[in-house]
C-alpha cells in the first residue's frame, strides 16, 4: 500500500527515545521516497523537532502554524 496521508495520534507515546527517533526516521523515509505526508499529533513538543510543518492548536483553536527552519525543504532534496 502507498497512502498519501497517514495520521498519527501520538505515535511516540509509548515508545523509548531510540525507538521513537528510528520511527521518526522511517517516516521521514517515507515522505521523501514515497510522498507519504504523516500527520503527527503528540501531547508534548518534542517530536515537532522532526516535522516540517508545526501547527499548534489549544482548546480546539488554532493558535500558530511555522515551518520548522531545521527540517524545512529536507524533504524536497532527498
Amino acid at each position: 500500500m502507498n497512502p498519501l496521508l497517514v495520521p498519527a495520534d501520538e505515535p511516540n507515546g509509548n515508545l523509548d527515545t531510540a525507538s521513537a527517533q528510528g520511527m521518526f526516521e522511517l517516516a521521514r523515509r517515507f515522505d521523501m521516497e514515497r510522498g507519504t505526508t504523516f500527520l503527527v499529533v503528540p501531547h508534548n513538543h518534542d517530536p515537532a523537532a522532526w516535522c516540517d510543518l508545526i501547527v499548534e492548536l489549544v482548546d480546539g483553536r488554532l493558535t500558530g502554524d511555522r515551518h520548522n527552519p531545521a527540517t524545512h525543504g529536507v524533504a524536497e532534496s532527498g
